[in-house]
Formats: C-alpha cells, sequence, structure tokens
C-alpha cells in the first residue's frame, strides 16, 4: 500500500516539475535526512515503538485541536450571523416606521378667533355668553355653573381643533357637579 501511493506521487511529482528536478530535491532531502534515519537504525524496537505511539497521540492532538478550532469558529460566525440577521430585521422594522411617520402629515389646526372659540364653548358647556378674551396671546376662557365632563371634552376639543393647551387652569367646584372654569391658554394670531 505505502509502495503503491510512493509509486504513485512519484509519478505526479515527475509530471508537475519535471525528471531532474525531482531527482535533485529527493537528493536533497535525502542528505538532510540521513542524520535522521541514522539515529532512527540506532533505536532499539522497544524505543520506536514508543516514538511511534507518541507521534500518533500528538498527531491526534493536532488534529482534534484543529477540528475543534473549526467547530468553534463554526458556532462563533453562526452566533455573528444570527445577530447580523436579528440586527437587520430590526432596521427593516425600524425603517418601516420612519416611513410611515414620513407618510403621516403633519396636524393643521384651526385658527384661534374670538368668535369660533366662543361657539365652541357654548356648544360644549350649553351656555349661551362665556366670558373669552384674547389679549397679548393670552386666550382667556371663564364659565360659572357648567357641568364638570362637559369641561374635561372642552379641553380636550380645544387642543384637537386648535392644538392649544391651558398654561394656566383652575377647575372649583361652585355646587354639587357644577364647576367654576379659569383657564388661560398661550396662542399666536
Amino acid at each position: 500500500m505505502i509502495k503503491k501511493l510512493t509509486r504513485y506521487l512519484t509519478f505526479s511529482l515527475v509530471h508537475l516539475i519535471g525528471k531532474e528536478r525531482l531527482t535533485a530535491f529527493t537528493n536533497n532531502i535525502k542528505i538532510k535526512l540521513q542524520p535522521l534515519i541514522n539515529r532512527w537504525t540506532k533505536f532499539t524496537p522497544r524505543e520506536k515503538q514508543l516514538l511511534l505511539v507518541i507521534s500518533a497521540i500528538f498527531s491526534l492532538f493536532i488534529i482534534f485541536s484543529i477540528i475543534g478550532s473549526c467547530i468553534d469558529l463554526t458556532n462563533r460566525v453562526y452566533n455573528k450571523y444570527a445577530t447580523l440577521q436579528s440586527y437587520k430585521i430590526s432596521a427593516k422594522m425600524l425603517n418601516k416606521e420612519f416611513n410611515d411617520l414620513n407618510q403621516v402629515s403633519t396636524n393643521t389646526y384651526s385658527e384661534v378667533s374670538v368668535s369660533r372659540i366662543q361657539g365652541d364653548v357654548s356648544q360644549a358647556l350649553s351656555i349661551q355668553t362665556p366670558t373669552i378674551t384674547i389679549q397679548d396671546n393670552l386666550l382667556t376662557i371663564k364659565a360659572d355653573n357648567v357641568l364638570f365632563e362637559p369641561v374635561i371634552l372642552l379641553l380636550e376639543q380645544l387642543r384637537k381643533s386648535y392644538g392649544i393647551f391651558p398654561n394656566k387652569l383652575k377647575i372649583t367646584q361652585s355646587k354639587s357637579g357644577y364647576v367654576t372654569l379659569n383657564a388661560t391658554f398661550m396662542v399666536t394670531q
């Protein structure tokens, strides 16, 4: 078996590098290996067996180390790939959310005017003449003896319709179930 393998390798190398170069190469190796061959022939059969066993164990250790390193590398590459895939999914989700946000139009609010606010307040609080003033970009709404729930609904309506929030808000109970509203809003005209 070893002779056939040696013959096959020799035949292959002769065709690859040429007969003269192969002969020079083998002679050079024989010269360099001659001290090792001489030393090997001086060993007893027991020493030769021991060296062969140690060489086999060392070779197996090297092979298992290489295989273990390959498995470890494969695991690390798989973990990195899984991490990158999760980043990719997160990035796609963020991109979709960003595109959705870009498609949403900005809120457009109605212009604040005393007559419009007065109509909204009258309708929401069911009163005829609420006190509403705009002075120095401050809108003031005062209403006495109104139900509490319509006051909260009015504040929500003002937020949605005009985009205004109260700077100062005072709601006090006037009698059972009724409150007095005093609210000030910052507006731009």
